[in-house]
């Protein structure tokens, strides 16, 4: 038993307790003994200024034989599988899932105390999961977790160990779990995607002109549609199915114009959101159907900041005019805010710059003559990186895919 003292201390011993000694030291202390006088149920002990550290100290009543009183270090993580498979124990733990959260097992050890079985825990997103079982193993002390009543998201937070040392030095180590998955949000409005990581939010009641919002980049981008010469943008979900085999969803909105003005529904918007094993993002494709007259239809993506954006001519920056970018076939955006993440965009179609500094993606040819009932189709990827290579590789995965091919 440990406790911090600066003057007398006086504290119950066990039943079974036996000696008439304490430990005093700390950090920036040595350990020594001091005689402590047992009457009835409590021990006293005395502490001159000499035993102290700025009057402050540990005191150790009836140490076990195994305790090593000098040991100011953590436990340290010496192996973590996640449903079975080795993954890397590395300063920081990044996993990831597919539907629901895995089944988890680390082994951690000390080599001056014993590591505390009831300390082993993962926090993420605030929650605790304590060990469901420990046992010995690999000279250390292996605890498993399971997380299966975690579903599609992305979770922040730590692995925690403390030793059975005077100080109970603890180990904190930080976790980040993916569950890539699809959660259908209590709303029937939203649809949540997460993938390597990252979140993509789909959909909501009214949401038409920030449809889709990308994590904590704090960005979102959405469809604008001409039916003829009325713009017209998503204003609620009227239906969302499965789609892929469940990798996939696809939303159906009516539509409204961009005040609020009621045009009727001379279009219906389809967002087809998927993803694929080898692709780190979120695959789109937007359809604008024509339920008006036969005319043109003119749709475009919008508008995602970024400082200055970077493609494979390099880093440019804005015009801060309406420009085209061309047929580059991907786009990074590096964050406009510190410690946040940059955006990559990757399409078949061409790019453009707004005059608010902010990328486009336009339909070739921009306006389309289209009879009544049929739709304008547009294909795109969305994901977040750190840096404009990672979005090159993406490109050169879905290029080989297969899937940038078409609209």
């Amino acid at each position: 038993m440990t406790a911090l003292v600066s003057a007398l201390i006086m504290a119950a011993l066990p039943s079974a307790a036996t000696g008439q000694q304490a430990h005093v030291g700390g950090p920036g202390l040595p350990w020594h003994t001091i005689p402590a006088a047992r009457e009835g149920g409590a021990v006293t002990v005395k502490l001159s200024p000499g035993d102290t550290a700025g009057g402050r100290a540990l005191v150790v009543l009836a140490k076990p034989d195994w305790m090593v009183l000098d040991d100011g270090t953590p436990p340290v993580l010496r192996s973590l599988t996640v449903d079975e498979q080795a993954v890397e124990a590395g300063e920081e733990l990044q996993i990831s899932a597919d539907k629901a959260g895995p089944a988890v097992r680390v082994v951690v050890a000390d080599d001056a105390n014993p590591v505390d079985p009831g300390s082993v825990a993962l926090t993420l997103n605030g929650q605790r999961f304590a060990a469901k079982a420990t046992e010995k193993a690999d000279g250390g002390l292996a605890a498993s977790f399971d997380l299966s009543s975690l579903g599609a998201g992305a979770y922040e937070g730590t692995l925690e160990a403390r030793d059975m040392g005077p100080l109970a030095n603890a180990l904190r180590v930080p976790l980040s779990l993916t569950v890539n998955g699809i959660l259908r949000q209590p709303d029937g409005q939203t649809v949540t995607i997460t993938r390597s990581r990252y979140e993509y939010v789909i959909g909501g009641a009214g949401k038409g002109q920030g449809f889709l919002r990308l994590g904590e980049t704090g960005a979102a981008a959405f469809l604008s549609t001409e039916v003829g010469g009325k713009f017209v943008y998503a204003r609620n979900i009227v239906a969302i199915e499965d789609i892929d085999g469940g990798r996939g969803v696809r939303l159906k909105a009516d539509v409204v114009g961009i005040d609020n003005q009621d045009f009727g529904q001379i279009a219906e918007l389809e967002f087809d959101a998927t993803t694929i094993p080898d692709f780190p993002g979120l695959l789109l494709t937007s359809r604008a159907r024509n339920l008006d007259a036969d005319t043109a239809v003119y749709c475009f993506w919008g508008w995602l900041p970024g400082n200055g954006f970077v493609t494979t001519a390099g880093e440019q920056a804005w015009s801060m005019t309406y420009r085209d970018i061309g047929k580059v076939g991907w786009v990074f955006l590096p964050p406009t805010k510190p410690d946040a993440r940059g955006i990559g965009m990757i399409s078949a179609l061409p790019f453009g710059e707004s005059r608010f500094g902010t990328l486009l993606l336009y339909t070739d040819p921009q306006k389309i003559p289209t009879p009544r009932g049929e739709a304008v189709e547009m294909k795109l990827a969305f994901m977040q990186a750190d840096i404009a290579e990672a979005v090159a590789d993406a490109y050169e995965t879905l290029q080989a895919s297969g899937w940038l091919a078409g609209p």
